[in-house]
């Protein structure tokens, strides 16, 4: 998985990099259960784990979603969505639901 995430993470950067400039615009976030987080920062290039002070100045910050609630980012990969949605319901007396309007354009989806 960690290696799907990190071909996907690349071709957002991609897409990020003004074209002629060859420097980032913006900041990209992936969003993983805790779990995850070490198999990813190994994995994709440039990561840093939210643990890190420098993450939220970093182009690819690694965050979990209690790190990163209430931030903005202008691309998001979720690593694990169902790792995800139980790590995040763990404890919870209410459920946690999740909506998509449509399955996510082709190339864009991650199976594992």
């Amino acid at each position: 998985m960690a290696g799907q995430v990190a071909r996907v993470v690349l071709e957002e950067l991609a897409e990020l990099t003004a074209p002629g400039e060859g420097t980032a615009e913006g900041r990209l976030a992936i969003i993983a259960p805790a779990t995850r987080i070490a198999a990813l920062a190994a994995a994709v290039p440039g990561a840093v784990p939210g643990d890190r002070a420098e993450a939220l100045d970093s182009p690819v910050a690694l965050l979990t979603v209690a790190q990163a609630k209430g931030l903005e980012f202008d691309r998001v990969v979720l690593a694990d969505p169902a790792g995800i949605i139980t790590q995040s319901t763990e404890g919870r007396s209410r459920p946690l639901r999740g909506h998509h309007p449509g399955h996510p354009p082709p190339g864009r989806r991650l199976r594992g």
